[in-house]
């Protein structure tokens, strides 16, 4: 299933959290911010959740995704690699374009939703989601630790 907020994020005290670029300019503009997976994230601005979906589909609003967890696969296999961990046609994207995707368990159940870009056949750039980074990760290593004994390659970079 859907990966549960980190109970310690939620508890952590408003000086633990850390904070994005994009804080301040959520604070000057009412933002009413709250605990999530140890960031201090903006959840509504001073108008109501209506008017703020109202705005959303008749302009155009930001998605603050900097506590997101991005990571790199690079290598000759980087592809062939993804292919196996989520639903998908990575191999089919043009460079520089990206699709949303899910991380699939071995019986086909979704672990969780992922940002894919294609930089080059050789460079995928993903996002996962902070709540649960820590669990993503490990998947990722996991499966990638198999694939490279059984000949494989690729390599995962952090930012």
């Amino acid at each position: 299933g859907r990966c549960p907020i980190l109970k310690r994020g939620l508890a952590a005290e408003a000086g633990d959290l850390k904070k994005t670029v994009l804080h301040d300019f959520h604070v000057e503009n009412g933002a009413k911010m709250v605990p999530f997976a140890g960031w201090s994230m903006p959840i509504q601005y001073k108008d109501s959740i209506m008017e703020s979906t109202q705005w959303c589909r008749s302009n155009a609003s930001l998605f603050d995704v900097a506590h997101m967890c991005g990571l790199s696969l690079k290598g000759k296999d980087a592809i062939a690699f993804l292919e196996k961990l989520v639903v998908g046609d990575v191999k089919s994207l043009k460079p520089g374009t990206g699709t949303l995707s899910v991380f699939t368990n071995e019986n086909g159940g979704i672990i969780d939703d992922s940002v894919i870009t294609k930089v080059n056949d050789d460079h995928i750039y993903l996002v996962v989601n902070a709540g649960c980074r820590d669990k993503d990760l490990a998947h990722i290593e996991k499966h990638l630790k198999a694939f490279q004994g059984q000949g494989g390659g690729g390599e995962k970079d952090l930012p």
